[in-house]
């Protein structure tokens, strides 16, 4: 058995995630081998990632999950209407529902991200962030988005300075781009 095997089977059996208490860095990961293959799965077989040029994309989660972006909107309306009948005036019924839209505005508005040589940007309908990759200490990556932190490992003050990273449905190719971009000197996490 693999060592992923393994955990997962630990996992499995006991219902704790190995990998967030005990994380492996990078460099002491052994490579496997896959079994119709003798090469290790990290071997560079793939043609190599160009750095050189901006990579830019748009995640827009709403758009990508149409049945979840109705019920958020109903829910919404819902919320909305019962402010309206709480408070008695439409006025407080139209904030509410205001409140609640851009709260949830990385949900219905579209993210823009570019990775460049320098380091990666991120736009929002209300913000805007940028990293430098010499900023870098941690990434995480999830099976939707990536977490890419100047902090070397997670705390409360992160949300401030990190770059929450969207996928949408480009996240192979953003994840090879992204790694390839980052110095090796970060932490690099799998999200479980």
């Amino acid at each position: 058995m693999h060592n992923a095997e393994l955990r997962r089977a630990w996992r499995s059996t006991v219902g704790v995630d190995t990998d967030a208490y005990y994380p492996v860095p990078p460099s002491a990961r052994m490579p496997r081998v896959n079994d119709e293959h003798t090469q290790p799965e990290n071997a560079n077989t793939a043609p190599a990632t160009d750095v050189s040029q901006d990579f830019a994309w748009e995640a827009h989660p709403a758009r990508e999950r149409p049945a979840a972006a109705l019920l958020a909107i109903i829910v919404i309306l819902a919320l909305a209407a019962l402010v309206y009948h709480l408070a008695g005036t439409a006025v407080a019924g139209v904030i509410a529902a205001i409140v609640l839209c851009l709260a949830l505005q990385r949900f219905f508005f579209a993210s823009r991200y570019e990775l460049s040589a320098d380091g990666i940007t991120a736009a929002t309908l209300m913000w805007q962030r940028r990293l430098r990759w010499d900023e870098v200490r941690l990434a995480q990556f999830g099976s939707q988005a990536a977490w890419i932190s100047p902090l070397p490992r997670r705390s409360w003050r992160e949300a401030r300075r990190g770059v929450h990273v969207l996928f949408g449905p480009r996240r192979d190719e953003i994840l090879t781009q992204l790694r390839a971009r980052l110095p090796d000197t970060v932490e690099q996490r799998t999200a479980p």
